[in-house]
């Protein structure tokens, strides 16, 4: 275990450094994603000036929708959004022989080799815009919701990571890149409200694209919505899903060919 904290905090350091090379580069950056948010901000006001609700969902709730699905979102995106995108690449040209080689589990090592600093910024901004939408509406942030709360954006993050692993391992099979970017497409999704969507895709956002555990299953558990059965499949079935992608990666390991071979 301690060797691979002492890794990780390797990688971290190493990760910011290549952030912090190019200063200009990082500033702008840094201006892009306040840009992001202020559209987002900007557009969510604007439809609800059109209308009092969406799906049920008041604007305060809307926002929190939004906030939990950056949040998720940006945590995933600085652990393994930089590693994903590099696996692809180095399965499809056989380079991957390098991580495959060290003394660390290559499912590991493949996950997590590059963190994406900017995403500190949108974490910071995700939270801010949580307490901001709470205040709104009333709540306290410090109750047992809270702490329930937080094994969600867990369980959020897991279901979030094994989309991006399966992308890695279908790369194995079809030596391609674009299912990264339909995936990362379709998890935009997950910034809105479910409910609004047709009642038979309900069963796709629950399983084979988890974008409920994102967002609106941590909104409503902060907000004293959701049901014990709920709560229970929103922690349970995302490690079902790890569970999956980890016996799918050991068998594409056995689909993988080098550049040498």
């Amino acid at each position: 275990m301690m060797r691979y904290l002492r890794y990780y905090l390797l990688i971290m350091k190493l990760s910011y450094m290549k952030s912090t090379m190019y200063r200009v580069d990082h500033f702008l950056r840094m201006i892009r994603i306040i840009f992001e948010f202020g559209s987002t901000i900007f557009f969510i006001n604007l439809l609800f000036l059109r209308t009092p609700s969406l799906g049920g969902w008041t604007k305060p709730e809307i926002f929190l929708i939004y906030a939990i699905w950056i949040l998720v979102l940006c945590l995933q995106y600085f652990f393994t959004s930089d590693s994903i995108y590099q696996s692809t690449q180095d399965i499809r040209k056989g380079d991957l022989d390098f991580l495959l080689l060290k003394p660390i589990d290559s499912q590991f090592t493949t996950s997590f080799r590059n963190i994406h600093v900017d995403n500190i910024v949108r974490i910071i901004g995700a939270i801010i815009i949580v307490v901001f939408s709470l205040n709104s509406l009333n709540i306290s942030i410090f109750t047992t919701n809270t702490f329930l709360f937080i094994f969600q954006i867990i369980s959020g993050m897991i279901a979030f990571y094994t989309i991006m692993i399966m992308a890695v391992i279908i790369t194995f099979k079809t030596q391609g890149n674009e299912q990264v970017a339909i995936l990362d497409s379709l998890i935009q999704i997950g910034k809105y409200p479910v409910d609004i969507f047709p009642k038979y895709l309900t069963p796709l956002f629950w399983s084979i694209l988890p974008v409920a555990y994102f967002s609106v299953l941590p909104a409503k558990t902060l907000l004293g919505k959701i049901d014990l059965v709920s709560y229970v499949l929103s922690i349970v079935v995302p490690f079902i899903l790890l569970l999956i992608v980890r016996k799918l990666w050991n068998l594409s390991l056995r689909h993988y060919s080098s550049a040498s071979s």
